[in-house]
């Protein structure tokens, strides 16, 4: 591997990669070209010897922030690494905490999720309510969808990697659900993404309630705010 070209405003590091591949007669060299993310690695290392306001303000204008952010937060819970500085880090902004936190759910097994929780001194309660209060409608969606499927997944009432009990993680209030569904879909008149997070809602109320009671209601309740 060969770097070829260091795309700072990214924190993106552009390889070239050689292989050679043989055939009857000739030989054939392969070039082809990799992306690789190294503004985690500089965020992590920053943490070490700055405090969290600085590396913030140092990184924060890099395109790709928030997803280094997510994929430092997704490595250090899954390695069990101490996540106080990155936690006060993602914390300086409330909209980035909720954007990172959630998409970094979506990644790791439930086993993780207490571990998560704990350090960042947060519940899905908070993080549904957050959304809510902030006006972060897409959050708001991706969040239900991600703890409803949870709920799916473990209707027997498994526990965790931890011994731990994962009824904690569960949404069973219905009159909540709908609340959010009524939310997402006032709110989407005028943006596509969150029409899309909304009929994932949909599709996903029919796989969880199979009868299409859940799903009615919350319909109902759409209809009457328009």
């Amino acid at each position: 591997k060969y770097p070829i070209l260091l795309i700072l405003e990214k924190g993106l590091l552009i390889k070239m990669e050689n292989s050679l591949v043989q055939k009857k007669t000739i030989e054939i060299n392969n070039f082809t070209s990799k992306n690789s993310i190294f503004l985690h690695d500089l965020i992590r290392f920053e943490l070490q010897t700055n405090d969290e306001a600085t590396v913030f303000e140092k990184y924060s204008k890099y395109k790709n922030f928030q997803y280094s952010l997510e994929l430092l937060l997704y490595q250090t819970i899954v390695n069990d690494q101490n996540l106080t500085k990155l936690s006060k880090l993602i914390k300086i902004n409330p909209i980035f905490e909720l954007n990172v936190v959630s998409k970094c759910l979506r990644k790791i097994e439930v086993k993780y999720w207490s571990r998560l929780f704990n350090q960042l001194k947060l519940t899905p309660q908070d993080l549904l309510d957050s959304s809510i209060e902030k006006e972060q409608f897409n959050i708001l969606g991706n969040l239900i969808i991600i703890f409803l499927n949870y709920e799916k997944e473990d209707e027997d009432d498994i526990q965790d990697g931890n011994g731990e009990n994962t009824n904690y993680y569960k949404i069973t209030d219905e009159t909540q659900i709908i609340s959010i569904f009524k939310l997402i879909f006032e709110n989407a008149k005028n943006d596509d993404e969150l029409w899309e997070t909304g009929f994932e809602l949909i599709r996903f109320l029919k796989l969880l309630d199979p009868s299409l009671r859940l799903l009615q209601k919350g319909l109902d309740e759409v209809k009457k705010s328009t």
